[in-house]
Formats: structure tokens, C-alpha cells, sequence
């Protein structure tokens, strides 16, 4: 008997490693850690099963042949899963048992029923990672409950026999879809050595029944695990890397226009010291002049110093009329072109005035000339400039 049940385990090994190393070729999702636990009502299953179970009485393997002493067995499980590896469940199992109290006697037949609850270990799972896909588990537990036998009446007996029992087992979980699982469990528990009421001897304190059955399990509502969300802190690197380099722009601003402050003071005072010099000099008579550059026409940034105060000048005796007039030194360039840059350079001022609000009444002409005219003599760049007078 011990070569029979030695068989059958060493062949259902050999299936589930078979199963287990065609899971192997399926691409990998194993998840390893941990996951939140689902709600009450998610991750409950139901099985019912049927198979074989053997009573181990006292002397039953010399007086009954293994195949003789098979009865049938159906199992109705419900449980739950609490994690993916730990699950608990409740089982109703039973139907015949035979013993042979007798040498040469028939079966004695008597009726079992056991209910225990099992702590569930996912052996899969624990060591191997969570998968929704993998096509074989292997699920060992341990449990305890109650069993009851009857169907025996003799003079002096009680009919039925009650017995405290313990559990251990493995299932083998096969995944045809996600809501349906094919199992083959193979069971052993024990239960008290006159449980079939016929005989008690050998010193022995308890008997042990076994069985293998196949059955199917339908697994409802939410019947899978998710890891906990973990808060990632937002990188505001970019952000800052931003704000950083709005601030170095307006530090670079405001530095520029301070700078620009400084130039156009510089500008000012520069052409209130030329003013005085030519006035001094006695070579002519002004009120206000704007300096540009070399071959330039267009007003510098610099220049605003002294377009406000010509401006300011101006508007200060509206009963006085104003010239403006533009040079070039005779340097640089031929009188034609000269005479050109002078009167664009005097039309810059006169629009640039205009724009400061002088009244255009106010002024009398915008002429250029450059045919040896050198107002301010030297330094040369001195006469690349607009008179206001």
C-alpha cells in the first residue's frame, strides 16, 4: 500500500514539473513584494471536487486488497485569499469509508463526514512571484477540524462517532482562465483510532485517511492583487532650473539698464561739456546738439539725453522758432554722400523731436550741409552731429 501512494505522488511531481517548465517559456511578470490586500468580498473562490479516500484501520492492509478498500469522496471548499501567497478556506468533505476488522470478513462500510478550516501557503507565488498568467501553483496547507461517522448499530455502541482532526495536503492549481482553475489536491488527515467503531487496539491514538481528488474552482469578483501606489516626489528641477535662469535675465537686465543710466548720464553731461566749449570758443551759435556716430544716421540709446533736453528747451518758449541742422565730418566720405548722411541725420532729430511733442511750427528748416562746414573743427567726430539753434 505505502508503494502504491509512493507511486502516485512521485507521478503527480513529475506532472507538475512538466507543467511548471512549460509556464517557464512564457514570458516573464513576475512581481515580487508587496501588494495591498483587496477588499472583503474580492478574492473568494468556491471548488467542488470528487475523487478516492482510504481508511487506514487496524490491520485493514493483510486483510483487503488497496483497490478493495477505495470509496468514494466529494469535496465542496469555499476560501479566500488574503494575499497572493496566504489564503485561508473552509472544507465539507466525505461520504464512505471501509474498514476490515475481520480477516476474511467483507468491507465493513460506515458513513463520514469532515469539516475543517486550512491556513493556505502559495508555494508558487511565495518563492517564484506573483502571476496572473502562470499556468501551474502549488499550494501546501495545514488545517484542523471535526469529523463524524455513523451507519453502525450495534447493541451497546452509539451510532455515530465524533473525532477531532488535523489536516495538511497540497493543491495543485492548473489556470485554464482567469476566473477558473482545474485542481488535483491530495489529502491526509487523521481522526481517532476507533472512528469506525469496530476496533481499537495496537496502542495507537489516531488512524490516518487519505485521498486525491480533481475538481474545479470558480474564483469571483476581484480575483487579483495590485502593489501599493508609492508617491513618487515631483522633480522640480526643471522648474527651478527655469526660475533660475529667469532671475540671471533680470539681474542681466537690470544690470544693462543701469549701465545705460550711467551711458546716457555720461551723454549728457558729455554734450552739456562740449556745449559750453563751443560756446566759449565763439565758433557758433547754438542752443542744443545730438552727437551720432561714424557713418550713422539713426539715434543711439545715448542720444536720448539730449533729444529730451533740446525737447525740453523748445517747448519751454513756444514763441521762438528753431533750425536743425545736420554735419559730417569731411574726413571720411565724398561731399556728395556727406551732404546725404547730414540731412538724414538732421531729419532724425526733427522726427525725434516731433515725437517728444515739440510743435512742428516751432521749427524752421531741417538742412543738411557738409561742403567744409566743420562746426566744432576738431576733434573730427565732434562734427558728426546736429545743431539745434
Amino acid at each position: 500500500m505505502k508503494k502504491v501512494l509512493f507511486t502516485i505522488a512521485l507521478a503527480c511531481t513529475a506532472l507538475f514539473a512538466v507543467a511548471d517548465n512549460n509556464d517557464g517559456l512564457m514570458e516573464a511578470q513576475t512581481k515580487k513584494g508587496p501588494y495591498l490586500t483587496n477588499g472583503f468580498w474580492d478574492n473568494w473562490f468556491v471548488s467542488v471536487a470528487g475523487g478516492a479516500q482510504i481508511y487506514f484501520g487496524a490491520g485493514d492492509g493483510d486483510r483487503a486488497d488497496f483497490g478493495d478498500r477505495l470509496t468514494p469522496e466529494i469535496a465542496v471548499s469555499v476560501g479566500k485569499w488574503i494575499t497572493p501567497s496566504v489564503g485561508v478556506r473552509a472544507q465539507a468533505s466525505g461520504y464512505k469509508l471501509k474498514s476490515y476488522p475481520v480477516a476474511g470478513a467483507y468491507g465493513h462500510k460506515f458513513t463520514s463526514l469532515a469539516a475543517h478550516a486550512d491556513f493556505m501557503w502559495n508555494l508558487s507565488n511565495a518563492i517564484g512571484g506573483y502571476r496572473t498568467d502562470r499556468f501551474y501553483e502549488v499550494v501546501p496547507y495545514v488545517g484542523a477540524g471535526m469529523a463524524r461517522s455513523g451507519g453502525v448499530k450495534e447493541k451497546y455502541r452509539d451510532n455515530h462517532k465524533y473525532s477531532m482532526t488535523l489536516n495538511v495536503g497540497i493543491i495543485n492549481k492548473f489556470r485554464i482562465s482567469n476566473a477558473f482553475d482545474i485542481e488535483v489536491e491530495l489529502k491526509a488527515w487523521t481522526v481517532n483510532n476507533d472512528y469506525d467503531k469496530r476496533y481499537v487496539g495496537h496502542g495507537k491514538q489516531f488512524r490516518p485517511v487519505a485521498s486525491l481528488t480533481a475538481g474545479l474552482t470558480y474564483n469571483f469578483n476581484k480575483n487579483n492583487f495590485n502593489r501599493p501606489t508609492v508617491a513618487v516626489p515631483a522633480d522640480y528641477t526643471p522648474y527651478n532650473n527655469r526660475i533660475a535662469g529667469l532671475e540671471s535675465d533680470l539681474s542681466a537686465s537690470k544690470a544693462k539698464a543701469d549701465q545705460l543710466a550711467k551711458d546716457l548720464a555720461a551723454e549728457k553731461a558729455r554734450a552739456e561739456a562740449l556745449a559750453n566749449e563751443a560756446k566759449k570758443s565763439g565758433k557758433f551759435d547754438y542752443e542744443s546738439v545730438v552727437f551720432f556716430d561714424i557713418n550713422k544716421a539713426t539715434l543711439s540709446p545715448k542720444t536720448k539725453a539730449s533729444i529730451e533736453m533740446a525737447a525740453k528747451m523748445i517747448k519751454s518758449t513756444p514763441d521762438k522758432k528753431y533750425q536743425v541742422v545736420g554735419y559730417a565730418d569731411k574726413q571720411t566720405g565724398s561731399a556728395a554722400y556727406n551732404t546725404k548722411l547730414a540731412q538724414k541725420r538732421a531729419v532724425a532729430v526733427y522726427d525725434a523731436l516731433v515725437a517728444a511733442g515739440v510743435n512742428k511750427d516751432q521749427i524752421e528748416a531741417v538742412n543738411g550741409f557738409s561742403e567744409g562746414a566743420q562746426p566744432f573743427g576738431k576733434p573730427i567726430y565732434m562734427n558728426r552731429a546736429v545743431i539745434i539753434k
